[in-house]
């Protein structure tokens, strides 16, 4: 017999466990018989399909009318050219919310006002009225992670301000007199929340909903829908969307007919067919995101951080915690991806600073600068897996993760860990001789790799 005294024990290991995703695709129904559907009939743009679904999203949610698009940032820009948004004006945007809530602000060069948002990430509706000047054509309140923000309060706010401005008169040949201000709501996480006796997208003039792949309703894809609230306008959002042409250009003596300089938004025949099929079970859809959000809620509360907080209103688009600081947070995170959880930072872009980089055009309201607001949600913000079909296993897993990380991680643990981080983040950062970072930027570029 061969001798194994020197040979080493090797322990086997077993297989990595199953990623838990942050989403996956609704796929609870027969697609490809819709899809079928849609290549058998030989209409593939400006169909009925679209306009199925453009009436019944209107008539669900309560708006005047409905303009189905490819993304919900076309929807965001459509809505802000309707408003007359360009150089020289001004719209009121969140300090904290995803990039593309901003980014059409900056491409029609106008100027984005940042006020401060509340410690769940929505505008402070008690800052506006201090941000609106002469020049204010628009306010973008962003529904972040599927709450509403106060409509009721903005809304009002907002109307008073218009019924105390002149009215825009033309006098030879100038125009006197100041803009209705109006109020486009960002409503891509949002989709089904209400605030008061209406849903989301119908307190608004305008509003933009999304159908990204991690939105209530997935267009597996890009997708997106404008609602028109505003009398008389639907018609032209109609004709930007389809080159300029005039609605319902079907025969040939219209069909090259333009009106607008329009461009191609339109959504296709398919992604509307996918979609109308969604709409039918969306309601069942939004109590599976709630139940396991309850879920989420019910065994981590108590924990380091703040849980997202529910009620009949909102919708869980995603399940958004908020940490006391960076350092937490960044633990947290590598502690999860470690274990295969897919949590996901939403969003760790500190806006103004990225704005500052495409244009001057910025103002910012006091309470931003002085940090009386939420205080740099992009460093404190987790986004757990969440998504309607997802199994109880996973769900286990994530809240047996972060309870384990809550266990292991004591106050000199968060500090080893922060400090190698910070360490490893200035080493490569490599700044010129005689550098001096700006006050407070220290710590701020702190990432798990």
């Amino acid at each position: 017999m061969i001798a194994m005294e020197n040979k080493e024990h090797v322990e086997e290991k077993s297989p990595p466990a199953v990623p838990v995703p942050f989403f996956r695709p609704i796929t609870a129904f027969c697609w490809e018989d819709i899809v079928k559907e849609v290549m058998d009939s030989g209409i593939f743009v400006k169909g009925p399909k679209v306009q199925a679904l453009e009436t019944n999203f209107a008539i669900k949610y309560g708006l005047k009318a409905a303009v189905a698009v490819n993304s919900g940032s076309t929807a965001l820009l459509l809505a802000l050219m309707a408003a007359g948004v360009g150089p020289g004006s001004e719209v009121i945007v969140p300090e904290f919310t995803f990039f593309g809530s901003v980014a059409p602000v900056v491409f029609l060069r106008a100027t984005p006002v940042f006020v401060a948002v509340t410690p769940e990430g929505l505008m402070d509706v008690s800052r506006v009225s201090r941000a609106i000047t002469s020049i204010t054509r628009a306010i973008i309140p962003v529904h972040l992670y599927g709450k509403m923000v106060d409509m009721i309060a903005l809304r009002d706010l907002v109307d008073k301000q218009n019924a105390a401005r002149p009215k825009v008169l033309r006098r030879g040949d100038y125009m006197v007199g100041m803009p209705q201000i109006m109020i486009i709501e960002d409503c891509a996480q949002a989709q089904g929340a209400s605030c008061g006796h209406k849903f989301a997208g119908a307190w608004g003039d305008y509003a933009a909903f999304s159908f990204y792949p991690t939105k209530i309703m997935s267009a597996y894809g890009d997708g997106g829908l404008l609602a028109v609230n505003v009398p008389g306008m639907v018609n032209s959002m109609r004709a930007l969307v389809d080159h300029g042409r005039m609605p319902g250009s079907s025969n040939e003596v219209l069909e090259y007919h333009h009106i607008l300089p329009g461009l191609n938004f339109r959504m296709s025949e398919i992604v509307a067919a996918l979609l109308i099929r969604q709409l039918a079970m969306v309601e069942s859809r939004i109590q599976e995101r709630a139940v396991i959000a309850h879920r989420y809620t019910k065994r981590l509360v108590g924990s380091p951080f703040m849980v997202p907080l529910g009620g009949i209103r909102r919708v869980f688009c995603y399940y958004t915690v908020f940490f006391n600081s960076a350092m937490e947070r960044n633990h947290c995170l590598h502690y999860l991806k470690k274990r295969g959880i897919d949590a996901r930072i939403q969003y760790d872009t500190d806006l103004q600073l990225v704005v500052n980089h495409m244009t001057t055009n910025v103002r910012l309201m006091e309470g931003y600068l002085h940090g009386e607001g939420a205080g740099h949600l992009e460093d404190r913000v987790l986004s757990l897996p969440l998504y309607p079909g997802m199994p109880l296993d996973d769900q286990e897993r994530v809240i047996t993760a972060v309870k384990e990380w809550e266990r292991e991680c004591d106050e000199g643990e968060y500090a080893r860990q922060y400090d190698e981080c910070e360490r490893r983040w200035v080493a490569e950062r490599q700044p010129e001789p005689g550098f001096i970072p700006p006050d407070g930027e220290k710590g701020r570029g702190c990432q798990w790799r």
